[in-house]
């Protein structure tokens, strides 16, 4: 269990001994009480991270059950007590601020810590955020925790107020977790290496159009994030093609074993990839697909992952297409799927001459579509003409070999050539 997974496990337990302890103790700590309880379980949450969809089994479906009747029983249980208490008189605002003692304020002062260590924690995501992808050369890292920390020890040596402490702890979590975000470089690149075992290897991130080409790109806080896909994702070349082999996890700090897909970008596995990161010497517009190793200039703003290349030309549909960002690429496909061939699809030697179509006839239902085998090199072909709402006046192309296909777009009048 690594650090961050022993933070969240003590954050769930002091979120049930709180919770389950809160209806039965004095009216000035209910809700002192409840607080705590909310505090430590969003602390909990944060730090442990969100369940992937493919996670949420039945098990999980069964520990949320559980874990929501729990809450509706003991809010219910502080209503009524609440409500009980002020039928009485019972509730004013002398007995919610409880007695001036020293215990009262040490609690208040702990309530003040983990307020505070919940703001740093949010502090923390939102400046991972924002600095998400921000190509830095210098270490970000270090200069959040020195910032950050000298403010937390200027603002609780200035001053004792509630407001201080809470933004001092604030404060000083971000710059502990930047400290120990500090060290991810090197987490990542040993981790990587341990896993590939002497294997070319290489580190792929969630933006298909670019690559990781400088260590400067896995700080803690400068490496890219993506809301529904591994941040990143470290592929192995084996038996002669890449795969994608674990993700990095931010939170737990380390490699973990996947088979989640999502839109990785392509690399280049190396066997020396950790010294080429470091002397910058990785370049990022070589991507190995498949079997293949390609070099694609920037100016046709490839997309590429692990088993797809996209390039943006115009040299089919001419300029001024609609929707050119979709339009004009063309896309060649690695091992793609078994094409399905649409029952009330025309042959290819039915293709009607460009003369014989008509843009406003062909519209849904009435668009054309034809699939077919062609008979010299065996290709399975598929168009379908105003596919789409995008479409306009084009034919969506889909060609299939054994072991590639290839997509893109033609005008209709073109289609039979």
């Amino acid at each position: 269990m690594t650090v961050t997974q022993e933070i969240a496990s003590f954050g769930y337990l002091a979120f049930i001994i709180f919770a389950l302890v809160s209806p039965f103790v004095p009216i000035f700590l209910i809700w002192r009480t409840a607080s705590l309880s909310a505090i430590f379980y969003a602390i909990g949450t944060l730090i442990e991270g969100p369940i992937h969809w493919s996670d949420q089994d039945i098990g999980w479906a069964i520990g949320t059950a559980i874990l929501i009747l729990l809450c509706c029983t003991i809010a219910l249980a502080v209503v009524l007590r609440l409500a009980f208490s002020a039928s009485r008189g019972n509730v004013t605002l002398a007995t919610l601020a409880g007695p001036k003692t020293r215990p009262m304020k040490i609690l208040d002062d702990f309530f003040s810590v983990s307020l505070g260590g919940l703001t740093g924690l949010l502090l923390m995501i939102a400046l991972a955020n924002i600095l998400s992808g921000v190509s830095i050369r210098h270490d970000v890292d270090l200069s959040i925790v020195f910032g950050s920390g000298i403010v937390s020890v200027v603002l609780l040596l200035s001053s004792r107020a509630r407001v201080s402490l809470v933004f001092s702890t604030a404060l000083g979590s971000l710059s502990i977790a930047a400290l120990i975000g500090s060290f991810q470089n090197d987490r990542i690149l040993s981790g990587a290496e341990t896993l590939s075992n002497g294997k070319p290897w290489c580190l792929a991130s969630p933006s298909l159009s670019e690559q990781i080409d400088h260590i400067g790109d896995l700080g803690f806080f400068a490496l890219e994030k993506s809301n529904s896909y591994p941040h990143l994702g470290l592929s192995i070349l084996e038996e002669g093609r890449p795969h994608l082999a674990a993700h990095w996890s931010i939170r737990q700090q380390k490699f973990v074993r996947t088979t989640i897909g999502g839109p990785i970008s392509a690399c280049r596995p190396l066997v020396d990839y950790a010294i080429a990161l470091r002397r910058g010497e990785v370049e990022k517009h070589i991507y190995a697909v498949g079997p293949h190793v390609y070099k694609i200039p920037p100016e046709f703003h490839p997309r590429v992952n692990t088993g797809r290349i996209s390039i943006r030309s115009n040299l089919l549909v001419g300029q001024g297409s609609f929707f050119p960002h979709i339009i004009e690429r063309i896309a060649l496909i690695e091992r793609p799927s078994e094409p399905h061939l649409p029952d009330d699809a025309k042959p290819l030697s039915m293709i009607p001459n460009s003369d014989e179509l008509s843009a406003s006839d062909l519209t849904h239902p009435n668009q054309l579509t034809v699939a077919d085998v062609e008979g010299t090199t065996g290709q399975v072909v598929i168009l379908n003409c105003l596919h789409g709402s995008y479409a306009h006046e084009l034919c969506r192309v889909r060609i299939f070999e054994r072991y590639v296909g290839y997509e893109f777009y033609l005008p209709f009048n073109q289609i039979r050539n």
